[in-house]
């Protein structure tokens, strides 16, 4: 599939902070490049939340990331939101409509089901990228690394039946691509492997 650019503005804001595009005032006026970008994304957290838990705890570690960084409470997700659709609005800066992920479980016209392997018959199907895509031990503890036979199958630009993995589903590139395309790094760490980028 074929990646859109980034739209929004906060995406945008993020991957130009990581590389000293955006500058920071610091006392006295002076200019002070922004080189780190850290993204904290919990379910629920509103930018009203962080500022009185800063405010009631000043020795936090969140205080202290808050007091030398600036919190961005401008940013939307879809709204009636969840984890998934709210969380690829703030990688992608763009809707569900443009990412092409409406949620962690959803319905696609051109994809096949994980069995069919050859990509044949009527395309259309649940595309599933949830923890039940983990492959799981004897116990059935998640062995937190994505079992490539439950992905679904599409066609790639060579027409090859292949397993369609949860970052080639979506329609725009993410904040991720855009540093890594710049000559950055990037680093993500998260409860579910499957939204690792």
């Amino acid at each position: 599939m074929r990646k859109r650019s980034i739209v929004f503005g906060f995406s945008l804001l993020l991957s130009a902070a990581a590389f000293a595009v955006s500058a920071e005032r610091q006392k006295g006026g002076a200019e002070k490049e922004v080189r780190h970008v850290l993204l904290i994304s919990v379910d629920g957290l509103h930018a009203l939340d962080v500022a009185k838990y800063a405010a009631s705890h000043p020795h936090s570690a969140l205080a202290e990331l808050a007091s030398h960084g600036v919190t961005y409470s401008g940013a939307n997700t879809p709204q009636n939101s969840d984890s998934f659709p709210g969380l690829l609005a703030l990688l992608t800066g763009g809707s569900p409509v443009t990412s092409g992920l409406l949620y962690d479980v959803s319905y696609d016209r051109t994809i096949f089901d994980p069995t069919n392997t050859t990509c044949t018959g009527t395309a259309g199907n649940m595309m599933v990228f949830d923890e039940s895509i983990d492959k799981y031990d004897a116990q059935n503890v998640s062995l937190n690394v994505i079992d490539p036979a439950k992905l679904p199958r599409h066609r790639n630009p060579n027409g090859n039946c292949v397993a369609l993995w949860p970052h080639q589903a979506l329609r725009t590139n993410t904040i991720f691509e855009v540093v890594r395309e710049s000559g950055g790094h990037t680093a993500w760490e998260d409860k579910h492997l499957l939204t690792t980028w």
